[in-house]
Order: C-alpha cells, then sequence, then structure tokens
C-alpha cells in the first residue's frame, strides 16, 4: 500500500516536472520565433537601404559620364580654337610671325601629362572584368535537415526554418549588393581621378589660348571697323555665281534616215548594255531597258529584255507587272494570259497578280475565265480581301447562290467571328431570315461554351431585336451571362440593360441591374480584396435581393478571409463588422444558432487580444448566449473577456447586463475590478458612486467619492469634484458642499469653480445666501487678479454682474461696475510659427480700473523714491565738500607739527645709531 502511494506520488512529481520543461520549451521556441522575424525585418530593412544606395549610385555615374563628356567636348572645341589661332598668328596666311613661335598648339598636345589624361578609354579605363566574389546562389536550397533542430515539430518551428532561409539568402544578397557598390565607388573614384586631370588639363589650355588671343589682338594697330562690311548674304551670294553655272541643253537630234536611226539605237543599246553589265540587279536599268524597247516598237526585243530580267530576279513583283502590262498595252492578250500564268504559279502569294489578272478577265467580258482564276486562287487559301473580291465579282453579276456557296467555303476555311457574322449580314441583306439565324446558331455551335465570343452573341442578339423576336433575345443573354467571362461581360450587361429598358418590364429590368451590379462589386473585390466598403456592399445587395443562404454565406467566408496584413487596430476596424454583419445574418435571417455560435467563436479565435481587442464583439456574443438563454455561458464570456482584456467598455457592458438582472453584489465586485485596472477612471468611480446612490447607501457613495479624489492621478478630475458636489447639493448637505469647493479651490484657482462656487451660494436656501455670494465674488476677484488672464477676470465680473442685476442693490452694481474694464485697441508684432517678422497686428485690450490704480500707485512711489535718491545725493555731495575742508585742514596741521618735530627726530635717530655701533 506504501509503495503504491510512493509510486504515485513520484508519478505526480515526474508530471509536474514535464509541465515545466515543456512550458519552458514552448517559452523559449516563442522567443526564437520573435527573434527570428526581428532577423528577417532587419534584412529586408537594410535590402531596401542597399537598393536605395545603388539606384543613388547609377545616378550619380550617369552624372559623372556627363561631366567627363562635357570635358571631352571642351578639349575638341579648344583644339579647334588653336587652330583658327594658328591661322591668325601667321603671316599674309603663310607662315607663323616669329613672335608667336613660343605659343604654338601642337607643343601643348605633344607634353606626356597630356597624354596621359586625354588617353583612350581603353587605356585609362577601369577593367570590366574585375574577379567578383558571388556569396550564396539564389536559387540554393538551405541544408536537406533544415537550419533548427526540430523539437515539437509545430508551425513555429516550420516558421523559424523558413525565417532562417530567408535570412541566409538575404545576409548573401546583401554582401553581393556591397560588393557591387565597392567595385563602383572604386570606378567612380578613378573618374573622378580622370575628371579633376582633365579639369586641369582644359584650364591651363585655356589660359595658353587666352594668352595667345590677347597677343595677337594687342599687335592690331587699326582696331577701327573696316569701311566695306562683308555680309552673309554677300558670301552666299559670291559662293552661288561660282559653283552653280548654268549648263547649256543638250543639242537635239534629228533622224532623217534608216541610216541614222539604227545608228541612234545601236548606241543607246549599248548603252543600256552598258548600265546592265555595270550592274545587273539594278531593275530599274532593266525596266527602262525594256520600256525604250517598246517605244521603238521592238515588242519582240522588250520581251526578250523582260526575259533577262526574270532570269536574274524571277520573284521581282515590279518586272512581272511591267511585263504583263505590256503586253497589254498593245493588246498582246494571249502573251498577257501567259505571263499572269507563269506569275501566279511562281508567286501564288502575291495578291497584285491575282488582282490584275482577274481585273483583266473581267474588262474582257471572260467572265468564265474570271471565275476560273477565282478558283485557282482560292485554292491556295487566301486572306479575306481575296474572298470578299470573289464574294463581290459574283455578286455584281447577280450570282447569289454562288456567292452563298463561297461563304460557306470562306467560313470552313477562315472562322472567324467577324466572318461568321458578315456571311449572317449577307444573308440578311439578301432577304433570308432563316439562313441568317442558321449562320448564327452554327456559329455558336461552332464556338461552345468554353471560347465564347462575346461578337458574336451581340450580333445574334442585334439580329434577333430587329425581326422583334425580343424572347429569342433574352434566351441569347442568358446563355452569354452563363457562360461568358466575367472580365467580358460589361458589353452584355450594358447591351442587355438597353434591350430591357426599351422592351422589357419593370422586374427584368431590376433583374439586369442587380446582376450587374453584382458583376461590378466581384470585379471590385477581386481587383482590391481588401477593399470592405465593396464587400458590405455586395453583401448587402445579396440579403436585400434574398438570395439563397449558400450563396451568402460563400460571400462572407470569401470576406472575413481578407485578414488585414499587419496587426493595428485602424486596419481592423472596418474589417471586424463583416464578422459582426455574418453573425447577425445568421442568427436574424438564417436562425442558425450553432453557425452564429462557431462565427463568434472563429472571430474571438482570430483577434490579436494582446495587441487590441473588440469589445463589441465580446458583448454581442454575450447578448447572443442570453437571448439563447445561456446566462451562465454569457457571464463566463465576459468574464474570459475581462481576463483576457481588461477594457472599460467590457465592463460597463457587463455591470449594465448584471443591473439589468438586479446582481447588485456582482455589480459591485465588478466596479472594483474595473478601478483595481484603471484607478484613474474617473467615469468609473463616478458610475460606482452612482449606483451606490441609487441603491441608497449615501455613506459608501461619499466614501467612494472621497477614494476617488484621493487618487494621485485621474484622467478627468474636474468630472469627478463636479459629480461629488451635485450628489453633495442632491443631498441637501450644503456644508459639505461648501466644503468641498474650498478643497477644491485649494487645488485649483479656475474660473469657472469660482463662478459654480458663488452660484451655488446664492441658489441655497439659507438667509444669507446673497451676501455669502457676493463674499465669494469678491474673493474671486482678489484671487484672480494677480493669477487669471484678463478674459478669466472679465467672465467672472459679467457673472458678478449678472448675479447684482437679480439679488443686488444700486450700490452693490456700481461696485461691481467700477470693477468693469475698458476694451481698448492695441497693436502688437505679429510673427509666424518660424519667428519670421509679418508686419502688425491689432488686438483687443482690457484695462481694469483696479490695475490703473496700482499703476498710478505705483508710478507716485517711483516719483518719491527718485526724489529720495536725489536727496541723498545732495546730502553726499555736501557731506564729500564738508569731508574735503577738514582734510584739508587736518593736512595743514599735521604738516605744521611734523616740521616742528623733525628736528628732534632726528637727534634722537643718530643718538640711537651710536649707542647701536657701541654696543
Amino acid at each position: 500500500m506504501m509503495t503504491a502511494k510512493f509510486n504515485s506520488s513520484k508519478r505526480d512529481d515526474d508530471d509536474d516536472d514535464l509541465s515545466t520543461i515543456q512550458l519552458k520549451s514552448a517559452q523559449i521556441t516563442d522567443e526564437s520565433l520573435e527573434s527570428t522575424r526581428r532577423m528577417l525585418n532587419l534584412c529586408e530593412e537594410s535590402k531596401e537601404a542597399g537598393i536605395k544606395t545603388l539606384v543613388m549610385l547609377d545616378d550619380q555615374g550617369e552624372q559623372l559620364e556627363r561631366t567627363e563628356q562635357g570635358l571631352d567636348t571642351i578639349n575638341t572645341d579648344m583644339r579647334e580654337a588653336e587652330e583658327h589661332l594658328k591661322g591668325m598668328e601667321k603671316c599674309c596666311g603663310l607662315c607663323i610671325l616669329p613672335c608667336f613661335g613660343f605659343l604654338r598648339s601642337g607643343d601643348f598636345e605633344k607634353n606626356p601629362e597630356y597624354a596621359n589624361t586625354w588617353k583612350k578609354d581603353d587605356d585609362g579605363g577601369v577593367i570590366a572584368d574585375q574577379p567578383r566574389i558571388t556569396v550564396g546562389d539564389p536559387g540554393a536550397v538551405g541544408p536537406s535537415s533544415g537550419y533548427i533542430t526540430r523539437i515539437t515539430n509545430d508551425a513555429r518551428e516550420d516558421e523559424m526554418d523558413e525565417n532562417i532561409q530567408q535570412v541566409s539568402n538575404m545576409v548573401g544578397n546583401l554582401r553581393n549588393m556591397a560588393i557591387d557598390m565597392g567595385t563602383e565607388i572604386y570606378n567612380q573614384n578613378r573618374q573622378l581621378d580622370r575628371i579633376n586631370q582633365k579639369a586641369l588639363s582644359n584650364q591651363e589650355r585655356i589660359s595658353v589660348a587666352n594668352q595667345r588671343a590677347t597677343k595677337i589682338i594687342s599687335k592690331v594697330k587699326n582696331k577701327a571697323p573696316a569701311p566695306v562690311q562683308i555680309t552673309a548674304e554677300q558670301l552666299l551670294r559670291e559662293a552661288k555665281e561660282r559653283n552653280l553655272e548654268i549648263l547649256p541643253p543638250p543639242p537635239k537630234k534629228r533622224i532623217s534616215d534608216p541610216e541614222e536611226l539604227r545608228e541612234y539605237q545601236y548606241k543607246r543599246r549599248k548603252e543600256f548594255e552598258d548600265n546592265i553589265r555595270k550592274n545587273r540587279s539594278s531593275i530599274p536599268n532593266w525596266i527602262r531597258y525594256a520600256k525604250w524597247e517598246e517605244e521603238q516598237g521592238e515588242l519582240q526585243r522588250s520581251r526578250s529584255v523582260f526575259e533577262r530580267a526574270l532570269e536574274v530576279a524571277h520573284r521581282n513583283v515590279t518586272i512581272w507587272l511591267q511585263y504583263a502590262e505590256m503586253e497589254i498595252r498593245n493588246r498582246q492578250i494571249n502573251h498577257a494570259r501567259n505571263v499572269w500564268d507563269r506569275a501566279v504559279s511562281l508567286l501564288p502569294r502575291a495578291i497584285q497578280f491575282w488582282l490584275k489578272y482577274t481585273y483583266m478577265e473581267e474588262m474582257l467580258g471572260n467572265i468564265p475565265g474570271a471565275r476560273q482564276v477565282f478558283e485557282r486562287w482560292m485554292e491556295w487559301e487566301p486572306g479575306e480581301q481575296a474572298w470578299s473580291t470573289y464574294i463581290n465579282f459574283e455578286m455584281r453579276y447577280h450570282e447569289v447562290d454562288r456567292a452563298r456557296l463561297v461563304w460557306q467555303r470562306f467560313i470552313n476555311t477562315d472562322r472567324d467571328s467577324k466572318n461568321w457574322i458578315r456571311y449572317a449580314r449577307f444573308e440578311e441583306r439578301q432577304g433570308s431570315i432563316k439562313n441568317a439565324r442558321l449562320v448564327y446558331e452554327r456559329a455558336v455551335e461552332y464556338f461552345g461554351t468554353e471560347h465564347v465570343d462575346v461578337g458574336v452573341l451581340l450580333a445574334f442578339a442585334k439580329f434577333e431585336e430587329r425581326q422583334k423576336e425580343h424572347d429569342r433575345v433574352r434566351v441569347i443573354y442568358r446563355y452569354a451571362l452563363e457562360h461568358v467571362p466575367k472580365d467580358k461581360l460589361e458589353p452584355i450587361q450594358k447591351a442587355l440593360a438597353l434591350h430591357e429598358k426599351k422592351y422589357g418590364e419593370k422586374i427584368s429590368i431590376e433583374n439586369v441591374i442587380v446582376s450587374k451590379r453584382k458583376d461590378m462589386y466581384e470585379q471590385q473585390v477581386q481587383a482590391d480584396p481588401f477593399n470592405y466598403d465593396a464587400w458590405f456592399d455586395y453583401l448587402r445587395l445579396l440579403e436585400s435581393e434574398e438570395a439563397d443562404h449558400s450563396t451568402i454565406r460563400e460571400i462572407y467566408e470569401r470576406a472575413i478571409a481578407q485578414v488585414p496584413p499587419k496587426q493595428v487596430k485602424r486596419l481592423w476596424r472596418r474589417y471586424i463588422y463583416l464578422w459582426i454583419n455574418y453573425a447577425l445574418y445568421e442568427e436574424l435571417i438564417a436562425e442558425n444558432p450553432d453557425r452564429t455560435r462557431q462565427v463568434y467563436n472563429a472571430c474571438i479565435e482570430l483577434l490579436p487580444h494582446k495587441k487590441f481587442t473588440f469589445a463589441k464583439i465580446w458583448l454581442m456574443f454575450a447578448h447572443f448566449e442570453i437571448r439563447q438563454g445561456n446566462l451562465t455561458d454569457a457571464r463566463k464570456i465576459l468574464g474570459v473577456a475581462i481576463g483576457k482584456c481588461p477594457k472599460e467598455k467590457l465592463f460597463r457592458g457587463y455591470v449594465d447586463l448584471e443591473l439589468q438582472l438586479r446582481e447588485f453584489d456582482r455589480c459591485r465586485i465588478l466596479y472594483e475590478k474595473a478601478l483595481q485596472f484603471a484607478p484613474e477612471n474617473c467615469t468609473c468611480w463616478i458610475k460606482y458612486a452612482e449606483l451606490e446612490t441609487l441603491l441608497g447607501d449615501i455613506d459608501r457613495a461619499r466614501g467612494v467619492y472621497e477614494l476617488a479624489i484621493s487618487q494621485p492621478a485621474l484622467d478627468m478630475p474636474e468630472v469627478l469634484w463636479k459629480s461629488y458636489i451635485d450628489f453633495e447639493i442632491s443631498q441637501e448637505e450644503f456644508a459639505n458642499a461648501r466644503q468641498l469647493y474650498q478643497r477644491l479651490l485649494e487645488k485649483t484657482q479656475n474660473v469657472k469653480v469660482w463662478i459654480s462656487f458663488a452660484q451655488f451660494e446664492a441658489n441655497t436656501d439659507e438667509d444669507d445666501r446673497v451676501e455669502k455670494s457676493r463674499r465669494v465674488y469678491r474673493n474671486a476677484n482678489t484671487s484672480l487678479r494677480s493669477s487669471a488672464t484678463k478674459e478669466e477676470r472679465l467672465a467672472l465680473l459679467e457673472s458678478w454682474k449678472a448675479f447684482e442685476d437679480e439679488y443686488g442693490s444700486e450700490e452693490s452694481l456700481r461696485e461691481v461696475e467700477g470693477e468693469m474694464p475698458k476694451r481698448v485697441k492695441k497693436r502688437r508684432k505679429a510673427t509666424t510659427e518660424d519667428g519670421v517678422d509679418i508686419g502688425w497686428e491689432e488686438y483687443y485690450d482690457y484695462i481694469f480700473p483696479s490695475d490703473e490704480m496700482g499703476a498710478a500707485n505705483m508710478k507716485l512711489l517711483a516719483l518719491a523714491k527718485q526724489w529720495k535718491q536725489k536727496q541723498l545725493e545732495q546730502q553726499k555731495s555736501v557731506d564729500s565738500e564738508k569731508q574735503a575742508e577738514i582734510k584739508e585742514e587736518f593736512d595743514n596741521s599735521s604738516s605744521r607739527d611734523f616740521d616742528q618735530e623733525k628736528g628732534d627726530t632726528d637727534t634722537d635717530l643718530d643718538d640711537s645709531t651710536t649707542s647701536e655701533s657701541e654696543d
């Protein structure tokens, strides 16, 4: 038995030790997690700073490049200026005068310092392929076992491992950024050195050029302007007269016999052949040669030239076009057909050949031949223009059936939506409504439900609207709303709304508008998931339309999933109302208490109570439980709320609940708890005292007030004192109230307290209340004279004057009016917040009679002091004169006595000296 007890006690101790170790482990894990988070935040801040630094270095590098380019431009300009100066130094434009020999420009550039400064970029630039150290691989993965040793394998350790991995990658990136910044700074430092050297070189070169220019100018004897000035117009005119001479036109040749003609033709052919021989790839030479042969009537020679040209460039479109047009101009139709056949066979994608070929056949009236050419063309499945040309060709000759067949072949070749629409409109123009509808239906069937085309559906709906088939139109729009992607629904919704406004009823119009607004809200919440106002409007719309509970719950779940990114209460204020509305919807509309409770619990688990909370959620949860008849659960909820986050609003709501239940002892306990957490809360003290007053326990209420005003720190002491005084007045304890006023005036000399004290004395039922109130006013006026502002003194006197108007006599009223100040206008210097003088401003000031009397008394005292000082100075001057006279008499008498005693003194001295020597 004893062994069993011992074993059980040992197991209990082991369990306690295990729980302690687990608690410490969890605490250390939390601290480590916070540490990794701080490390990650520091790395992110460092990364942002590094990026900003790199951007600034790039901007600085661009500025340095522009500066260096400007210096290079100055150097080039100086070289040109030196050449001009060199020309000005020459005598008669031939040789340089000896006096200018020591300032030649060539000597400056031959200097080795100049060569080192202005050497090329490949000599003085920074080596671009310097070795670069790369730390870490951006795509690398951390250790296979993780960065930390896992103990609990929970989400915290996963987050720590992920944070450390991110920190490792960021540290590598930061080091690479630091290396890049060091390289860039090194390059820019070298560039700055080059810029300084170039600037000094330019400065020296400019100074040398200035000396040369000064030397040249000093040699000019006559500096007056020339009598004949040369203008730019004159220079241009002379240049034109010298360079642009008018050449005479070549002589016209007249050919009079065949021999001259053959000679002329021989020369021209030789010229053409020479040009071709020089450049066989020049197509204009071939075309000019062929056209010239055509002008000479030599069609066979012209064909020969074109054939030779085609041997050189058989894929050149211009040659084929010119060849065929030559045959057509000379009415060689079969030759032209042969050329076109060869051209379209070699270049079937050249649309010009087919168009001109069909046009030629149509102009010749060979309609079957033109149709045959079109058929050959269509075998190559050309573009939209070719098919449209074929269809227009058939319609010109009223071949509607043939045109319809071409349309069908075109649709089978190119199934683009606009081609289906054009085909349907073609049938509609021909009056075949059935065929047009069939085309639209085939188009819708072809695109199916996965690749629905909005253009086809809109055209189909408008076609049915033109046919007055409004039910068909609604079916088409409904099909579009169900199958078209949401990002492409806007034109469908606009068209449907317009149709319903023109032909629909009120209900259908409202349905269209609601659908449109739903899509608008969907777009808004997808674009910005944290736009809580859009979520509210969306949910309000669904609830007003009485949508399915499942649909509304889905939107609520999507909305509450958008948790604010930061745990800042300002960001959560709008978000929390999504939960509130969700809970109210489940309770009042869906009438599902279990889901309502789940919503409240989920919201409370989500809130970061250590940082902030929302008392409204706790109170609403408790009231919900009360409505369900669970009073105990409601009290537990509020107790947990106060334990996690003691807020004034929570205490106030809990107290109100207990007051409604008439649980006054619980109210007292709650007030005591609240005051333990916030003893400076005056509102809580006042409510506690009011509760005791309501219960009729006056002594407890007075004790609460005394404890409240004895607190060292209060948030609203004036409200507390006022409530305490009002309490004593309500109990008709005027002596206590008067004592409270006196205690309050010991703490503060506020004018409002004095006025309230005087009004209290005037409103009591005592016989001498008027005199007591007047005494308070007088004491207040005396007390505030030295401590309060003029506005406060004026407020006191106005209140005193109103009191005397009601209760006083003429004498007391004159006394108050004698204390009233005068309002005067004054000027003073005005300054801004920064201390800048902005001039003078006018203001009104009050001058009190008591202040004027005090000023007059002070002036009188000052004059008396000045008079006394003057009298003292005069007395001192008289005394000093008397003292001088006495001193002079004393000095005279002293000098006489000294002369008389001088002989005796000398004798005595001689005797004393003799005696000393003898000794």
